[in-house]
């Protein structure tokens, strides 16, 4: 469609271009000067038959010329450019019906389409992971559409979930305000599956815990690429490391609430797991070297170097697989 405009707005302005050039010559013949702006002008006034009639030609041939552009103008705008790109781009508007559902199976459902939610989408998918964006905005799931992301209009409620199969999901995923958020949880709270959400007020998280999700992300302390990440270790149960010399590699663990190394020093850590912990982010906060008497909580990611087998056991008890 954009390329349709680009193409109707590139021709457009060559024909008033030209159309204004040969406007300047036809008058000069006559005897009177004008200038090319005059003649742009003049073009566009005639083209779209408003006719100002502030100038006008008194030769034959300018009259014959006049009567051209103004059927020029009459057959580009109806003959062109409505049938081209109007029509077209009203039928895709209008008249496409936004699907509802989805035959995905095995997949981890988003709810709100935004910047950040496009990332986790995009890093999920890069993960081999099925994903499926949900909204009740039909400009957004157009626009996800029109992006090539699998997208459906929902109004969030448990029959839409169904139709989307809910009871195949792996996980999903909340980003729209917090009382949505709250009311699908409310909505799900029968099904198990891992059920996260993001907020910009930290003040709601206890609420969305409570309604049954396994964590809360705020976006200003996690990227979406930290939460997709996040989602496709759950759903495998085993830790993103990566392997720098054999047998050894680095990893970025978040802690969850069921851990059972929160309010762990990172020395007891270190010696627990035979591990070297390089980072700590803490509140949006990178400590890097972080000092041994420093406390690692709920929501921290811990980056990490030690063995593979280290690594994965460290993994599990930070995010409470026992």
């Amino acid at each position: 469609m954009r390329k349709r405009i680009f193409i109707s707005l590139l021709f457009f302005s060559l024909s008033v271009v030209i159309l204004a050039q040969i406007f300047v010559i036809l008058k000069y013949l006559e005897g009177e000067i004008y200038t090319f702006f005059d003649g742009i002008y003049w073009v566009i006034t005639t083209v779209t038959t408003v006719g100002f009639g502030d100038i006008v030609f008194t030769s034959t041939i300018g009259r014959i010329y006049t009567i051209f552009v103004m059927l020029y103008g009459i057959a580009f705008i109806f003959g062109f450019f409505f049938p081209y790109v109007v029509i077209p781009f009203a039928e895709k508007r209008l008249l496409f019906k936004l699907p509802e559902e989805s035959s995905l199976k095995d997949h981890v459902i988003i709810c709100g389409i935004n910047r950040i939610s496009k990332i986790v989408y995009s890093d999920l998918k890069k993960n081999k992971r099925n994903c499926l964006l949900m909204d009740d905005d039909e400009d957004k799931v157009r626009e996800a559409l029109e992006e090539g992301l699998t997208a459906v209009l929902s109004d969030y409620s448990l029959e839409s979930f169904k139709r989307n199969n809910i009871d195949k999901a792996l996980a999903i995923v909340l980003f729209e305000e917090a009382e949505k958020n709250l009311d699908i949880l409310l909505t799900l709270q029968d099904y198990e599956l891992d059920k996260y959400a993001v907020l910009n007020l930290p003040e709601y998280a206890k609420y969305l815990l409570m309604a049954g999700a396994k964590k809360v992300f705020l976006p200003k302390s996690v990227a979406g690429s930290q939460l997709a990440k996040f989602v496709s270790e759950n759903i495998r149960g085993t830790v993103e490391a990566r392997e720098i010399v054999k047998g050894y590699g680095v990893a970025e663990i978040c802690v969850s609430e069921f851990s059972k190394i929160k309010g762990e020093s990172v020395s007891r850590i270190e010696r627990n797991f035979d591990i070297k912990i390089v980072a700590v982010l803490k509140g949006g906060k990178v400590h890097f070297s972080p000092e041994k008497s420093l406390k690692v909580d709920v929501g921290d990611t811990i980056q990490v170097f030690g063995k593979m087998e280290s690594i994965q056991r460290l993994f599990e008890e930070a995010r409470g697989y026992f």
